[in-house]
């Protein structure tokens, strides 16, 4: 009976980590390297330290980014895996919920022709020319990682599933609210 209180642990979840990259570019067609964003704990347990390539479970082909077109809620996907511990023989296991969230957008210049008097739009030097910005809808890989000592998959996507609701939302906020700063 000690030896089966020596690897009881009070947690339910050891950590939570949200891994992908924290400047992602349009621009880059390469995958950009995994790190972790935020981890909670911000501090390793005693007992067990966050492995330091938990980046890489979530992500092994690297941070991509997509455009909205090629955007699609069939892109978020799951998956599971065990962290054994060589020396003692302790299991972890750790489910990710991969899925693309807007980053910060970019923006392009256009230029717009006014049209003169007979509706057509000319070169001449009455004709005005103004630049419009316009927002890049651009969609990085994001994953929510939780890696506990309980292997109950099931209930710990479902977790992550409304942690993932919980960013989108938070997300649309937030560009609504700087639309409307805007607009004013």
């Amino acid at each position: 009976m000690c030896d089966a209180l020596k690897y009881f642990s009070p947690r339910l979840v050891d950590y939570i980590t949200i891994v992908g990259h924290n400047a992602p570019t349009v621009d880059s067609e390469v995958p950009l390297e995994p790190e972790i964003l935020r981890r909670y704990p911000a501090v390793d347990h005693k007992d067990f330290p966050l492995p330091s390539d938990i980046a890489y479970f979530c992500q092994p082909e690297g941070c991509t980014t997509i455009g909205a077109k090629q955007m699609s809620f069939r892109d978020t996907q799951s998956f599971v895996f065990t962290l054994t511990d060589k020396d003692s023989g302790r299991r972890r296991y750790g489910i990710c919920l991969n899925f693309y969230r807007p980053f910060k957008r970019k923006y392009r210049q256009h230029k717009l022709h006014s049209q003169n008097s007979t509706g057509s739009t000319s070169s001449n030097e009455n004709t005005e020319t103004r630049t419009k910005q316009r927002m890049m809808r651009s969609h990085t890989l994001t994953s929510l990682c939780l890696v506990s000592h309980h292997n109950m998959f099931t209930t710990f996507r479902e977790c992550l599933n409304v942690l993932r609701k919980l960013i989108e939302v938070s997300n649309a906020a937030l560009l609504k609210q700087a639309n409307g700063r805007r607009l004013r």
